[in-house]
């Protein structure tokens, strides 16, 4: 996109950076992000997710959750999804533990689940045969969830 071009904007370099973290290339991705960002163009909610969800994606914990936690300094609030994407990796890395504490520090500080949150859940904890009784919790929090809404 040269000077005669459109210019990229934030959900150009999105969409970039979701692919270069599909296809495992995260430093790439890193890279991608600092070249917006000395642009200014401002990494949103989006740029993080995908992010943070391509090093979990490639077993990178402790880099997601840095980013989380800086997200998590900044912003006033984090959404749903961010910490659902936090929650599903943990899961897929068999911290089932982790993912339960996440999921109540979640509701703890305001962020109410959604239904793909408790699905993630109530799979995880039932695929890896855990513990039955915080998987029926899990399903009556979504239970009583569904009445609400």
């Amino acid at each position: 996109m040269d000077a005669t071009g459109p210019c990229p904007d934030v959900n150009t370099y999105n969409s970039l950076v979701d692919y270069l973290c599909k296809n495992k290339q995260i430093e790439g991705a890193k890279a991608l992000i600092r070249t917006m960002e000395s642009q200014n163009i401002h990494a949103d909610v989006f740029t993080h997710n995908i992010l943070i969800d391509g090093l979990l994606k490639i077993g990178k914990l402790k880099d997601a959750h840095a980013i989380f936690d800086d997200f998590l300094k900044r912003e006033s609030s984090v959404g749903v999804i961010t910490y659902t994407i936090m929650i599903n990796g943990k899961c897929k890395l068999n911290m089932c533990k982790e993912a339960l504490n996440l999921f109540i520090e979640m509701e703890k500080m305001g962020c109410k689940a959604n239904h793909i949150t408790f699905k993630i859940l109530i799979h995880a904890l039932c695929q890896k045969n855990r513990d039955m009784h915080a998987s029926y919790f899990i399903f009556q929090t979504s239970c009583h969830f569904n009445d609400i809404i």
